[in-house]
Protein backbone atom coordinates (compact mmCIF):
# COMPACT_ATOMS: atom_id res chain seq x y z
CA UNK A 1 0.00 0.00 0.00
CA UNK A 2 2.80 2.37 0.84
CA UNK A 3 4.46 1.69 -2.48
CA UNK A 4 1.24 2.45 -4.35
CA UNK A 5 0.78 5.67 -2.40
CA UNK A 6 4.27 6.83 -3.31
CA UNK A 7 3.70 6.02 -6.98
CA UNK A 8 0.42 7.91 -6.95
CA UNK A 9 2.03 11.02 -5.51
CA UNK A 10 4.82 10.87 -8.06
CA UNK A 11 2.30 10.48 -10.88
CA UNK A 12 0.42 13.57 -9.75
CA UNK A 13 3.46 15.83 -9.63
CA UNK A 14 3.72 16.44 -13.40
CA UNK A 15 0.01 17.24 -13.57
CA UNK A 16 0.37 19.84 -10.84
CA UNK A 17 3.43 21.29 -12.51
CA UNK A 18 1.59 21.50 -15.84
CA UNK A 19 -1.37 23.20 -14.16
CA UNK A 20 0.96 25.80 -12.63
CA UNK A 21 2.49 26.46 -16.04
CA UNK A 22 -0.94 26.95 -17.60
CA UNK A 23 -1.87 29.43 -14.88
CA UNK A 24 0.96 31.82 -15.86
CA UNK A 25 -0.49 35.11 -17.12
CA UNK A 26 1.08 36.37 -20.30
CA UNK A 27 1.65 40.13 -20.67
CA UNK A 28 -0.82 41.99 -22.85
CA UNK A 29 0.51 43.05 -26.26
CA UNK A 30 1.79 46.60 -26.44
CA UNK A 31 -0.66 48.89 -28.29
CA UNK A 32 0.44 49.99 -31.75
CA UNK A 33 0.82 53.71 -32.37
CA UNK A 34 1.84 56.04 -35.19
CA UNK A 35 1.44 53.43 -37.91
CA UNK A 36 1.81 56.27 -40.44
CA UNK A 37 4.68 58.74 -40.03
CA UNK A 38 6.15 61.61 -42.02
CA UNK A 39 8.89 64.23 -41.71
CA UNK A 40 7.93 67.69 -40.52
CA UNK A 41 8.39 70.79 -42.64
CA UNK A 42 7.88 69.04 -45.99
CA UNK A 43 4.35 70.18 -46.90
CA UNK A 44 4.12 71.75 -50.37
CA UNK A 45 2.18 71.71 -53.62
CA UNK A 46 3.82 72.40 -56.98
CA UNK A 47 6.71 74.23 -55.24
CA UNK A 48 4.30 76.29 -53.12
CA UNK A 49 5.22 75.70 -49.45
CA UNK A 50 2.50 74.74 -47.02
CA UNK A 51 2.08 75.68 -43.38
CA UNK A 52 1.67 73.64 -40.20
CA UNK A 53 -1.98 72.93 -41.03
CA UNK A 54 -0.86 71.04 -44.14
CA UNK A 55 2.08 69.26 -42.48
CA UNK A 56 1.24 65.69 -41.39
CA UNK A 57 3.40 64.35 -38.57
CA UNK A 58 1.76 60.96 -37.99
CA UNK A 59 -1.50 59.04 -38.26
CA UNK A 60 -3.30 55.93 -37.05
CA UNK A 61 -6.11 53.51 -37.82
CA UNK A 62 -7.76 51.72 -34.90
CA UNK A 63 -10.77 49.42 -34.67
CA UNK A 64 -12.42 47.11 -32.14
CA UNK A 65 -14.42 45.36 -34.86
CA UNK A 66 -17.45 47.60 -34.41
CA UNK A 67 -16.06 51.11 -34.96
CA UNK A 68 -13.08 52.21 -37.01
CA UNK A 69 -11.29 55.47 -36.24
CA UNK A 70 -8.70 57.37 -38.26
CA UNK A 71 -6.40 59.97 -36.69
CA UNK A 72 -4.27 62.55 -38.49
CA UNK A 73 -1.76 64.54 -36.43
CA UNK A 74 -0.39 67.80 -37.78
CA UNK A 75 2.52 70.11 -36.97
CA UNK A 76 -0.05 72.76 -36.02
CA UNK A 77 -3.79 73.11 -36.42
CA UNK A 78 -5.76 76.33 -36.63
CA UNK A 79 -9.33 76.55 -37.86
CA UNK A 80 -9.97 78.25 -40.11
CA UNK A 81 -6.57 78.13 -41.74
CA UNK A 82 -5.83 81.62 -43.18
CA UNK A 83 -3.73 80.00 -45.89
CA UNK A 84 -6.69 77.91 -47.09
CA UNK A 85 -9.72 80.25 -47.11
CA UNK A 86 -11.93 77.84 -49.09
CA UNK A 87 -11.18 74.92 -46.78
CA UNK A 88 -9.07 71.81 -46.39
CA UNK A 89 -9.50 68.10 -46.94
CA UNK A 90 -8.03 65.38 -44.72
CA UNK A 91 -8.21 61.71 -45.74
CA UNK A 92 -7.02 58.37 -44.40
CA UNK A 93 -7.19 55.71 -47.12
CA UNK A 94 -6.47 51.99 -47.06
CA UNK A 95 -7.09 48.73 -48.90
CA UNK A 96 -8.71 45.70 -47.33
CA UNK A 97 -8.83 42.06 -48.29
CA UNK A 98 -12.22 41.30 -49.83
CA UNK A 99 -12.73 44.78 -51.29
CA UNK A 100 -11.79 45.85 -54.80
CA UNK A 101 -11.99 49.51 -53.79
CA UNK A 102 -9.76 51.71 -51.69
CA UNK A 103 -11.67 52.78 -48.58
CA UNK A 104 -11.42 56.09 -46.73
CA UNK A 105 -12.45 58.24 -43.80
CA UNK A 106 -12.37 61.97 -44.44
CA UNK A 107 -12.87 65.42 -42.95
CA UNK A 108 -13.44 68.47 -45.09
CA UNK A 109 -13.32 71.86 -43.41
CA UNK A 110 -15.30 74.65 -45.08
CA UNK A 111 -16.06 78.21 -43.98
CA UNK A 112 -19.58 76.93 -43.30
CA UNK A 113 -18.49 73.95 -41.17
CA UNK A 114 -16.77 70.56 -41.26
CA UNK A 115 -18.08 67.48 -43.10
CA UNK A 116 -16.99 64.02 -41.87
CA UNK A 117 -17.56 61.12 -44.25
CA UNK A 118 -16.70 57.53 -45.11
CA UNK A 119 -16.57 56.02 -48.57
CA UNK A 120 -14.41 54.53 -51.29
CA UNK A 121 -12.27 55.66 -54.20
CA UNK A 122 -12.48 54.39 -57.74
CA UNK A 123 -12.39 55.38 -61.38
CA UNK A 124 -15.37 57.43 -62.49
CA UNK A 125 -17.23 55.36 -65.12
CA UNK A 126 -17.69 58.38 -67.37
CA UNK A 127 -14.37 60.22 -67.23
CA UNK A 128 -12.02 57.58 -65.87
CA UNK A 129 -10.81 60.07 -63.25
CA UNK A 130 -10.10 58.56 -59.85
CA UNK A 131 -12.91 59.89 -57.68
CA UNK A 132 -13.85 59.69 -54.01
CA UNK A 133 -17.42 58.51 -53.53
CA UNK A 134 -19.09 59.25 -50.20
CA UNK A 135 -21.19 56.41 -48.76
CA UNK A 136 -22.41 58.25 -45.68
CA UNK A 137 -21.72 60.69 -42.87
CA UNK A 138 -19.06 59.84 -40.30
CA UNK A 139 -18.47 61.43 -36.90
CA UNK A 140 -15.37 63.30 -35.88
CA UNK A 141 -13.63 66.23 -34.32
CA UNK A 142 -11.06 68.82 -35.35
CA UNK A 143 -9.04 69.07 -32.14
CA UNK A 144 -6.89 72.21 -32.33
CA UNK A 145 -5.54 71.66 -28.79
CA UNK A 146 -4.13 68.22 -29.66
CA UNK A 147 -3.37 69.27 -33.25
CA UNK A 148 -5.18 66.25 -34.60
CA UNK A 149 -8.25 65.24 -36.60
CA UNK A 150 -10.25 62.15 -35.61
CA UNK A 151 -12.88 60.48 -37.83
CA UNK A 152 -15.00 57.43 -36.99
CA UNK A 153 -17.59 55.21 -38.68
CA UNK A 154 -19.15 51.78 -38.06
CA UNK A 155 -17.11 48.94 -39.60
CA UNK A 156 -20.26 47.44 -41.09
CA UNK A 157 -21.02 50.67 -42.98
CA UNK A 158 -18.32 49.78 -45.53
CA UNK A 159 -20.35 46.78 -46.71
CA UNK A 160 -21.53 48.84 -49.68
CA UNK A 161 -17.90 49.03 -50.83
CA UNK A 162 -17.32 45.29 -50.54
CA UNK A 163 -16.42 44.51 -46.92
CA UNK A 164 -17.73 45.01 -43.38
CA UNK A 165 -14.21 45.04 -41.90
CA UNK A 166 -14.73 42.28 -39.28
CA UNK A 167 -12.18 41.38 -36.61
CA UNK A 168 -8.80 40.21 -37.95
CA UNK A 169 -9.27 41.99 -41.28
CA UNK A 170 -5.89 43.25 -42.46
CA UNK A 171 -5.94 46.90 -43.55
CA UNK A 172 -3.22 47.38 -46.14
CA UNK A 173 -1.16 50.36 -47.27
CA UNK A 174 -2.73 53.03 -45.04
CA UNK A 175 -1.98 56.61 -46.05
CA UNK A 176 -2.95 59.96 -44.52
CA UNK A 177 -3.35 62.95 -46.82
CA UNK A 178 -3.73 66.71 -46.31
CA UNK A 179 -5.27 68.87 -49.06
CA UNK A 180 -6.30 72.44 -49.66
CA UNK A 181 -9.64 72.79 -51.40
CA UNK A 182 -9.55 74.91 -54.55
CA UNK A 183 -12.83 76.02 -56.05
CA UNK A 184 -16.16 74.45 -55.30
CA UNK A 185 -15.86 71.45 -53.01
CA UNK A 186 -19.23 71.15 -51.28
CA UNK A 187 -21.12 69.28 -53.98
CA UNK A 188 -20.03 65.61 -54.25
CA UNK A 189 -19.76 63.72 -57.52
CA UNK A 190 -23.28 63.16 -58.79
CA UNK A 191 -25.29 61.92 -61.74
CA UNK A 192 -26.01 64.59 -64.34
CA UNK A 193 -28.18 63.66 -67.34
CA UNK A 194 -27.91 60.00 -66.49
CA UNK A 195 -24.13 60.00 -66.33
CA UNK A 196 -21.77 60.20 -63.38
CA UNK A 197 -19.83 63.47 -63.49
CA UNK A 198 -17.20 64.38 -60.86
CA UNK A 199 -17.98 67.99 -59.90
CA UNK A 200 -16.76 67.89 -56.32
CA UNK A 201 -14.14 70.59 -56.64
CA UNK A 202 -10.37 70.35 -56.84
CA UNK A 203 -8.21 69.02 -54.02
CA UNK A 204 -4.54 70.08 -53.96
CA UNK A 205 -2.45 67.62 -51.93
CA UNK A 206 0.20 69.29 -49.76
CA UNK A 207 1.39 66.34 -47.70
CA UNK A 208 0.93 62.65 -47.05
CA UNK A 209 2.17 59.97 -44.68
CA UNK A 210 2.23 56.26 -45.44
CA UNK A 211 2.83 53.32 -43.15
CA UNK A 212 2.50 49.71 -42.19
CA UNK A 213 -0.63 47.58 -42.16
CA UNK A 214 -3.09 47.30 -39.28
CA UNK A 215 -5.22 44.32 -38.25
CA UNK A 216 -8.75 45.06 -37.00
CA UNK A 217 -8.93 44.31 -33.29
CA UNK A 218 -5.26 45.02 -32.55
CA UNK A 219 -4.87 47.21 -29.42
CA UNK A 220 -3.98 50.79 -30.32
CA UNK A 221 -3.02 54.01 -28.59
CA UNK A 222 -6.21 55.34 -30.21
CA UNK A 223 -9.56 54.43 -28.64
CA UNK A 224 -12.03 53.60 -31.46
CA UNK A 225 -14.93 56.03 -31.53
CA UNK A 226 -13.18 58.75 -29.50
Amino acid sequence: MKVRAVLLVLALLPVGAASSALAVTRPKPKPVCNIMVDDTGDASYNNVPGDGNDDIVSGDLASNGKTITAVIRLASLAQPDPMAPTGQGFFVRWNAKGSDNQLFLSARTFPTGTQFAYGYSGADPTSGINTSYTLGAATGVVDTAKKEIRISAPNASFAAAGTKLPLNTKLLSPVAEAYRIAGQGVVPSQTVGGQRVPIGGLLLMFDDASGKSYVVGTPSCVTPGK
